[in-house]
C-alpha cells in the first residue's frame, strides 16, 4: 500500500512538472511568433517587449536590430543592440546614426590615435 501512494505522489508530482513544461514550451513559441508578428509589422516597441518578456535568445535581438537599422528606425536599433548585449560595434553604430556626438568624438580619436579605420562592419544595409 504504502508502495502505491508513493508512486502515485510521484506521478502526480511529475505530471505537475510536465505541464508547466509545456505552458512553458508554448509561451516560448508564442512570444516568438508575437515578435515575428511584430517586426513583419515593423511594430518595434511590442517587438522588443514580446523579446524581453519571453526571454528570447540573442538571435532575436539581432534581427531586430538589423531590422530597426534597414528601415531607419535608430533609437529602436539602438535599444535592440543595447537589451540584447549585442557586440559595441552594432551600439557604436546605432549611435552614430543617431547623431551622437560623444560617440562620433570619441571614435574620430580612436582613429587619431591608432591611424587606422575602425572596423565596423555594415552589413546591414
Amino acid at each position: 500500500m504504502e508502495r502505491v501512494e508513493r508512486f502515485r505522489k510521484l506521478t502526480n508530482y511529475l505530471k505537475k512538472i510536465l505541464d508547466s513544461a509545456e505552458k512553458y514550451i508554448f509561451s516560448k513559441k508564442y512570444y516568438r511568433k508575437c515578435f515575428e508578428e511584430a517586426i513583419y509589422n515593423e511594430d518595434f516597441p511590442s517587438a522588443l517587449y514580446f523579446a524581453e518578456k519571453g526571454h528570447l535568445n540573442r538571435y532575436y535581438y539581432e534581427f531586430g536590430f538589423k531590422t530597426a537599422m534597414i528601415t531607419r528606425n535608430f533609437q529602436y536599433a539602438l535599444d535592440f543592440a543595447e537589451k540584447g548585449h549585442l557586440e559595441r560595434n552594432n551600439i557604436y553604430l546605432a549611435k552614430v546614426f543617431l547623431g551622437d556626438s560623444n560617440v562620433i568624438a570619441s571614435l574620430d580619436e580612436i582613429t587619431l590615435s591608432k591611424k587606422k579605420k575602425i572596423p565596423i562592419y555594415i552589413t546591414y544595409f
